[in-house]
């Protein structure tokens, strides 16, 4: 039996945790007057050490399982923004963050506990396939709308501190380049000669560092207890959905039962080559 997905699981946590560790520094950073010091261990917590970890628990465990794995951000979240900080910590904010926990655990109970390798045709494959397309159409749609309520709501608007995490949850969501990135490094150094790689490679780096790139524009003007929580929420939600997207594509190319059953009916039963070697 295969056990490496709690290997995928703790590598994971430990990302969440380092992630949101620089998150903090990062708000902190904002606090003491852009303090470059902070900004510094920010950087290093979210820009190198929680990629690192979240590349390395791809590599033992499938996304299905990992991706719900971004949620116990919030849980850190909630202890360290308070002591840090000095943020008030509300009950709704503890409510929410108990409900995503549990969520989680869930998920990565019933998630599927194998991880699929692929060839590099069948990863460029998916990136073409209608279903993705439709999906990236309405990703981009709603980034657009959510930089609008940013760029236009006063600032005390509800309406806009949720955009705000809101939109660096769907730009920084898409973890599905990460993962397709670590598996097109695994089929070997033929992957480089293909233009789609650098593309997969583009998608994941810039994904990661826009959703980086907002949410700290976000930490800039508002509490990290609510911005975390919701850029966590829609990171999770944006994941998820990737994830079914990418189940479907494969269960489409899967040939049917009889598809399989008239093949085998038109092969003969007796190979033709054995018969000349015979004579």
């Amino acid at each position: 039996m295969y056990y490496g997905w709690l290997v995928g699981i703790v590598l994971s946590l430990a990302a969440s945790l380092v992630g949101t560790v620089g998150k903090v520094l990062m708000k902190l950073a904002h606090k003491r007057r852009e303090n470059l010091l902070y900004f510094a261990g920010a950087f290093v917590c979210v820009i190198i050490l929680n990629p690192v970890f979240d590349a390395w628990s791809y590599s033992f465990a499938a996304q299905s399982v990992l991706a719900p794995m971004a949620g116990f951000s919030v849980v850190w979240n909630i202890v360290l923004s308070p002591f840090v900080l000095q943020e008030k910590l509300s009950d709704q904010v503890v409510q929410g963050s108990s409900i995503i926990l549990v969520g989680c655990g869930l998920v990565s109970m019933s998630g599927d506990h194998a991880s699929p390798t692929h060839t590099p045709d069948q990863l460029y494959a998916l990136f073409s396939e209608a279903i993705f397309i439709v999906y990236a159409s309405i990703s981009v749609a709603s980034c657009i709308a959510l930089s609008y309520i940013v760029h236009t709501f006063p600032h005390s608007s509800y309406t806009r501190r949720f955009a705000f995490g809101a939109l660096a949850g769907l730009v920084g969501g898409n973890l599905y380049f990460m993962k397709t990135s670590v598996e097109l490094i695994g089929n070997g150094g033929e992957v480089w000669t293909y233009v789609g790689t650098y593309f997969i490679f583009a998608g994941a780096l810039g994904s990661a560092a826009g959703g980086i790139f907002v949410l700290n524009l976000g930490l800039k003007e508002y509490d990290a207890l609510y911005v975390v929580a919701i850029y966590e929420s829609f990171l999770i939600l944006c994941v998820s959905i990737v994830t079914t997207i990418v189940g479907v594509v494969v269960l489409s190319r899967q040939p049917s039962q009889a598809a399989t059953l008239e093949e085998e009916e038109h092969q003969p039963l007796i190979n033709p080559k054995l018969v000349v070697n015979a004579v």
